[in-house]
């Protein structure tokens, strides 16, 4: 049964997306960011689905943009500037990096597959932003994080409870394991899905007035921070704090915000197991010595490529392979997502990473003027809920390597559709008081 609704969703989809290639980046996407191939293999084996229909949708794309149905006017924004450059310099460093390109098994360390995958997520980036043109189809994009949230925290702590999580791994990894590639399989990036979740759970769940609709969500994000506990990810932990203290300060009922923090602290006292609190307390004693004393030596080598390779960097990919010559001691990851992108594909491109981070937040700031003139409240929650998720995923970023995190480029396409909502609500708005001026 599983696999017929299967084949009717997916030629189905196939089909629209040649001509409704939204909807093509909504299918898309719910596979990037649920993972359902990885959730549940045997539906979808021996099929690439995200292929196909990433084929058909840029099809669909080609056929819109020739029968001028497509605004490339809507490019025109910083954001997309940012993003053109950083795609730019990655490419550059692929072709004239430094160093050798030898393919690896570490698809973290291969840089043919990482321009591929990269590439990949860009130019679908720039296709989603140009189809996604109105509220609607934003929040159908928008339940493709709320979906995938509920998913993956019924399946992260059925894990638990069914004791699966106990078999090969003493800690929660996401789905795929053994079966295909995915960026969950690495514990502090299923943790960080969670912890960008949350703000998308509170702040849609604080917008819909619908009581059962509103308590479903935001009842999933105690579960959420039960998946956190288990991966026993310290960044997960990290992340998940900025984010609970963004979600209190932007609670107008500040004795809600006060729950909201206790509830946390209870829940990790009583939730979080031996694994998470060992992991928590080894933060502040020898082994936090020996993690930052690494974190420091990855950054010292990170700038140092950086200030020798200033354009190119090391070459995508390259940062493992470079290691030694800026280091004597053991080769480590760039820990750093700044410093991943400054060292491995030179400093504007580092640059362009964290303008890419620092945009979202500054136009949190303008949401004061959105909220003064009592705007479109949809466009208010996702901007919350944006700004939430981004501030935890950029703290976490500080330490972590994020770089190629596809969950990152999604809420950058939703907070480009979202920002281009708000400016042509905030016109209209502007609109009607002129028209009120000039008819008085």
């Amino acid at each position: 049964m599983a696999k017929i609704l299967f084949y009717i969703i997916f030629f189905g989809t196939i089909s629209v997306s040649l001509f409704r290639p939204w909807v093509g980046v909504i299918v898309y996407f719910f596979i990037s960011v649920a993972t359902p191939l990885a959730v549940w293999p045997w539906v979808f084996e021996g099929w690439r689905v995200a292929y196909l229909i990433g084929l058909s949708t840029i099809l669909g794309f080609i056929v819109a943009a020739i029968t001028h149905r497509i605004d490339f006017t809507v490019l025109r924004s910083k954001q997309n500037l940012y993003m053109m450059i950083l795609w730019l310099c990655l490419i550059i460093s692929y072709i004239f990096s430094p160093y050798e390109l030898t393919p690896t098994n570490l698809i973290t360390a291969n840089p043919h597959y990482l321009i591929s995958n990269m590439s990949k997520v860009i130019l679908f980036y720039f296709i989603s932003v140009l189809i996604i043109d109105n509220k609607q189809k934003c929040h159908y994009l928008v339940w493709v994080s709320l979906s995938s949230a509920i998913i993956l925290i019924y399946w992260g702590n059925t894990e638990y409870f069914q004791g699966h999580m106990f078999g090969t791994h003493w800690t929660l990894i996401g789905p795929g394991y053994g079966v295909t590639q995915s960026v969950y399989v690495d514990e502090n990036c299923f943790a960080m899905f969670f912890v960008m979740s949350i703000p998308l759970l509170y702040f849609m769940g604080n917008y819909y007035k619908n009581r059962l609709l509103k308590y479903f969500l935001w009842l999933n994000i105690p579960f959420a921070w039960h998946c956190i506990f288990l991966t026993g990810s310290r960044g997960g932990l990290v992340g998940l704090a900025v984010v609970t203290l963004f979600i209190a300060s932007r609670n107008k009922k500040k004795i809600y915000s006060v729950v909201i923090i206790v509830a946390l602290v209870f829940a990790f006292i009583y939730q979080s197991g031996q694994v998470m609190k060992d992991r928590s307390a080894s933060a502040i004693g020898e082994d936090s010595d020996r993690s930052v004393q690494q974190r420091f030596e990855s950054w010292e080598a990170g700038i140092k490529m950086m200030i020798d390779h200033p354009v190119t960097g090391a070459g995508i990919g390259n940062f493992l392979k470079a290691y030694p010559e800026y280091s004597s001691e053991m080769p480590h990851v760039a820990h750093n997502t700044i410093i991943q992108f400054a060292a491995e594909s030179g400093a504007v491109a580092g640059l362009m990473y964290l303008f890419l981070c620092i945009g979202i937040f500054w136009a949190s700031f303008k949401q004061k003027k959105l909220e003064a003139l009592n705007t479109d409240p949809f466009i208010l929650a996702v901007k919350e809920s944006l700004t939430g998720s981004l501030a935890g995923f950029f703290i976490c970023g500080l330490f972590l390597n994020l770089g190629t995190y596809e969950l990152f480029y999604y809420l950058l396409v939703l907070n480009a559709v979202n920002t281009k909502l708000a400016s042509i609500a905030i016109r209209n708005i502007d609109s009607q008081k002129i028209m009120g001026g000039l008819t008085k």
